[in-house]
């Protein structure tokens, strides 16, 4: 079974805490290795192009998902018609408001695309992410809002 890079870097990180190395016969993989069980084709992250044409069909096929389909379609279409993100941090402390504005949109409006392949959901959320990598910053100050918009990005 090839292990995911998700996998190796966790094993890697828990690995690295320890205060000697394990002794033992397993040899870990080199970074070619690891790269090498990258699959070619996209998306890669949270599901394949697989498993959206599974999705597609059990949206078609059973009325849960129908339903659930629905819903991801209903709040995609509300997201189309707000304002662009624009970097606020109201309390003066954080952008987390702004950077999970934009996770949400990417979630929300990705899965719309994927679900129907209607380019009017991918567009926007391009718009989205090119206004949020216009900020001056990502509030570095404050890790989660770097994180939660990094996330976006992925």
């Amino acid at each position: 079974m090839q292990a995911t890079l998700i996998t190796l870097l966790t094993l890697l990180v828990c690995l690295s805490s320890l205060a000697a190395p394990p002794e033992s016969n397993v040899r870990l993989p080199d970074g070619d290795q690891i790269l090498a069980t990258l699959k070619p084709t996209h998306p890669r992250l949270i599901a394949s192009a697989d498993d959206f044409t599974k999705l597609r069909d059990l949206k078609n096929a059973h009325p849960l998902y129908k339903a659930i389909a629905a819903e991801i379609l209903r709040n995609a279409d509300t997201l189309l018609a707000l304002p662009v993100v624009e970097h606020t941090i109201p309390d003066g402390k954080r952008l987390l408001a702004t950077s999970r504005a934009v996770l949400g949109r990417a979630q929300y409006l990705a899965m719309a695309y994927h679900l129907t392949g209607d380019r009017k959901y991918v567009d926007r959320l391009y718009i989205d992410l090119h206004a949020a990598a216009a900020f001056a910053d990502w509030n570095p100050d404050h890790f989660l809002d770097t994180a939660e918009m990094t996330a976006a990005f992925a």
